[in-house]
């Protein structure tokens, strides 16, 4: 699971990140959270979603819109 503060903040996937690895994203804070959707890391390693920010080691950045329904993880992990 990754959390970000800020509701509108994307899913970060960092490159050695093991690609069998699942992430949820979920946004908030101090109990007020929103459980977004899941990807697997595999899928978010996507030269267009590779991003830099405040000189720190590029990551992927998931668009919200790209993440999965939470009602498919059980399927995913059967």
């Amino acid at each position: 699971m990754r959390t970000r503060s800020k509701h509108a903040y994307e899913l970060i996937v960092r490159k050695n990140d093991s690609d069998n690895d699942l992430f949820i994203l979920v946004t908030g804070v101090n109990g007020k959270v929103w459980v977004r959707g899941w990807i697997r890391a595999c899928d978010c390693k996507k030269p267009d979603w590779l991003q830099s920010h405040a000189n720190r080691e590029p990551a992927y950045f998931v668009p919200h819109s790209e993440l999965l329904t939470m009602q498919t993880l059980k399927m995913a992990v059967a």
